[in-house]
């Protein structure tokens, strides 16, 4: 903090292992992930930086106080992601988005560029958009009356039942939500038709009579 305030205040650096002093003129753009307020209040920033850098200040919303935002944030990561690993994907299923835009994401802007690239290397090759199937259990929470699962991470002793509550769930509310039609559901889960029947064979589910 010293060193940007001299930078600021004098104009001039010293870069790492030299003994010359070069003179700078720079415009500063900072953002602070926290508040520094509470940082100033408990001594751990510096006041006379912060009122260097604090020249004109723009507070922005959290992305859960600004929902419009979410489906524009999240369409220009897929594309970025999408490019990335090598995908095709042409956008969301709107159930997917309703998901997203319904989740508080207490980890902002960062959060929803992280989730989107796992949705992207989760999504079969085979499908267009992507299903609500491969969101996160903490972001497509069980249907009400299916088994509730904690959203916390298990121990190593269960985690295998955990997995395999998760998967149970996941599968009943795919076939509940297209009419206990495999191929639907497997469309929706991102995962072939022949994963779907394994599954039910595994976890012993039938179609209701």
């Amino acid at each position: 903090q010293s060193k940007l305030l001299r930078a600021i205040q004098e104009g001039e650096i010293r870069p790492l292992g030299s003994t010359e002093v070069h003179k700078v003129d720079v415009r500063i753009l900072s953002a602070a992930g926290s508040d520094l307020k509470e940082r100033l209040a408990s001594g751990k920033f510096r006041q006379d930086l912060f009122y260097r850098l604090n020249v004109v200040s723009v507070q922005l919303p959290l992305l859960r106080e600004r929902k419009g935002d979410i489906a524009i944030l999240a369409n220009h990561f897929l594309k970025k992601m999408t490019e990335r690993h090598g995908k095709s994907l042409k956008g969301f299923r709107p159930e997917t988005m309703a998901h997203l835009e319904a989740y508080h994401w207490p980890g902002n802007v960062r959060e929803l560029e992280n989730i989107v690239e796992r949705l992207v290397i989760l999504t079969g090759d085979e499908l267009d958009y992507i299903p609500a199937g491969v969101l996160p259990i903490e972001i497509r929470p069980p249907a009400p009356g299916q088994e509730q699962l904690s959203p916390a991470v298990p121990s190593a002793r269960d985690l295998r039942s955990k997995k395999s509550n998760y998967e149970k769930a996941m599968l009943l509310e795919a076939l509940a939500n297209n009419g206990w039609n495999q191929s639907a559901a497997a469309r929706e889960l991102g995962v072939s038709e022949r994963t779907v029947r394994y599954q039910m064979k595994k976890f012993e589910i039938e179609k209701p009579a």
